[in-house]
């Protein structure tokens, strides 16, 4: 660059051109977009004109951009643009990223007291605007890992992609701010930065969702769980267990411990016989909405009675019923057909033999309901005003409605009830008398103490007659040993 300017006068109708082509170069600034060209400025200083615009506005695209529609003039003689510097904020290095640029136009005359005149403008490069679009719903219920979607900018330069990102913030209206992809329920507010080494040469001007009609909204819904109240049972009487319920409808590894901020729970009041109600309640979360459904604690009888027909003999049944349980009896006649049947039945069981007597048979059996008692518990069964002696041993035939036959020897009988235990549920007692065991018992004792007898009767009778034998031996002896004659 030249540290002296020779100036040469020019023509009148040479400064005219230079003037429209000064009113042109100011439409049209360096490279970038000219946005806003306010009143021209001039310094006047040494005989050297320097005319511009106050401030020249330009849009961010990626070239350097130049200070447009500088005119300088000495002594009214156009000045050309290698004669003088243009320096943007103390660079000739046009300007490429958005900012604000002071631009300095130096031009250097021959006075040594001054050595140069300079003006300064302003240049502004504005951010290019980018677009954001989201692509994917923007309602979504709790699945237990981040929401999908699809966060994208639209409008930077290729040159740039690598130096600008976006940034998303996730305001939870509830708990706070982050930069977290959202799993959690809750309704978030959604706002959007750009970062990197260009970012600031861009803005977002736009949002935009494929979707929906409001973009910067996020909302994570809860999942439904299901509480289920558990069947329940209890006796009449005792205390009613532990209740308890089911979980379902957790994703993910969810689990109650973990993710309940508070357990449901469940008990009832109830004491009567019969079928209660029972619900669960309480229990909360923060991505789980609760859904309660009802079970029932059924409380069961511990007797049952039954009204034999046409008859004032009842039977007496304890153990575990269900509520509403009502059984039928019937007496049969001994020599029935069913009776009948009942007896070739046990035949092959040796139960009774030819010396039992059946003394009675009934018949009992659920009309409703039934039986609940565990296994390994028997009933305990009273039969009322029966009319048997006393004075007999008994012992009772049990066939269940499976065919199961059981003997049972063990009894009390007091002032006509007899009770037992057996595990029968329903099906036929069949009652013998084995009073005629007692007196074959004694018939053969008494055979045998005759057959002793006779055997000492026959001893003595052998003794005597061995006794005289012996005696008449010794006589015969005695009289020389004479023989009779016949």
């Amino acid at each position: 660059m030249n540290t002296s300017v020779v100036f040469k006068r020019l023509s009148i109708a040479a400064f005219i051109l230079i003037a429209v082509a000064l009113a042109v170069t100011a439409a049209l600034v360096g490279v970038g977009t000219t946005s806003d060209v306010p009143r021209a400025s001039a310094l006047e200083s040494q005989g050297v004109r320097i005319t511009a615009p106050e401030s020249v506005t330009a849009t961010y695209n990626g070239l350097g951009i130049s200070y447009g529609g500088i005119i300088v003039t000495h002594y009214d003689q156009p000045v050309s643009a290698d004669q003088y510097d243009v320096f943007y904020n103390g660079s000739e290095t046009l300007p490429v990223n958005a900012g604000t640029y002071t631009v300095t136009v130096s031009v250097p005359v021959e006075d040594p007291e001054v050595n140069q005149v300079t003006a300064d403008f302003t240049l502004i490069i504005e951010p290019a605007p980018v677009k954001v679009f989201i692509q994917g719903a923007n309602v979504f219920t709790y699945s237990g890992n981040t929401v999908l979607r699809t966060i994208s900018l639209t409008g930077i330069l290729q040159k740039d992609l690598a130096n600008v990102n976006i940034v998303t913030t996730y305001t939870d209206r509830d708990k706070g701010v982050s930069t977290e992809t959202p799993v959690n329920a809750g309704v978030y507010d959604l706002s959007f930065a750009l970062e990197g080494e260009a970012s600031s040469s861009y803005f977002i001007s736009e949002i935009s969702d494929d979707r929906v009609t409001d973009p910067q909204t996020l909302t994570v819904l809860k999942r439904t769980l299901t509480v289920s109240a558990n069947p329940a049972e209890a006796v009449f009487g005792q205390p009613i267990p532990e209740l308890t319920y089911t979980i379902s409808g957790f994703v993910a590894d969810d689990n109650a411990e973990d993710d309940l901020t508070e357990l449901p729970s469940i008990t009832s009041s109830a004491t009567s016989v019969g079928v209660h109600e029972i619900t669960p309640s309480g229990g909360a979360s923060e991505n789980y909405t609760l859904n309660y459904v009802s079970g029932t604690l059924t409380i069961n009888a511990t007797d049952v009675s039954v009204q034999m027909p046409d008859s004032a003999i009842t039977m007496d049944m304890v153990g575990v019923f269900a509520p509403g349980t009502e059984y039928s009896g019937n007496i049969y006649d001994k020599d029935s057909t069913q009776v009948k049947e009942l007896k070739e039945h046990i035949r092959n069981y040796r139960v009774a033999d030819w010396t039992s007597i059946l003394e009675a048979v009934f018949y009992y059996g659920p009309v409703s309901g039934g039986d609940k008692t565990p296994d390994d518990q028997p009933l305990q069964i009273t039969l009322n005003n029966l009319s048997l002696d006393a004075s007999k041993d008994y012992f009772i035939v049990v066939v269940d409605s499976y065919g199961v036959v059981t003997k049972i020897t063990k009894y009390s009988y007091l002032n006509g009830d007899m009770s037992f235990e057996t595990y029968a549920s329903d099906g036929a007692i069949m009652i013998y008398s084995a009073f005629h065991n007692t007196i074959i018992i004694s018939l053969v004792v008494c055979g045998v103490v005759l057959f002793l007898i006779l055997l000492m009767i026959a001893a003595a009778v052998k003794y005597r007659n061995d006794k005289a034998a012996a005696d008449d031996k010794k006589r015969r002896k005695k009289n020389g040993g004479k023989k009779y004659r016949w």
